[in-house]
């Protein structure tokens, strides 16, 4: 794994969870609002996240 990822990936986790443990974290009418966006996203763009996982994966869905 590519060292400078892995650091980016460490430095994303310890700000989420250094937020979380401040207690600021948003309402969930927020959540869930962001979690439709979240899986609209998705769904717009599921074959090219299927033709992903197959050429990634050696799969198909």
């Amino acid at each position: 794994m590519n060292v400078n990822f892995k650091q980016n990936v460490d430095n994303v986790f310890a700000s989420q969870k250094a937020n979380f443990l401040s207690g600021n974290t948003q309402g969930h009418d927020f959540k869930i609002v962001q979690l439709k966006k979240l899986k609209a996203a998705i769904l717009a763009r599921k074959e090219q996240i299927y033709d992903a996982m197959e050429k990634d994966l050696g799969r198909s869905h």
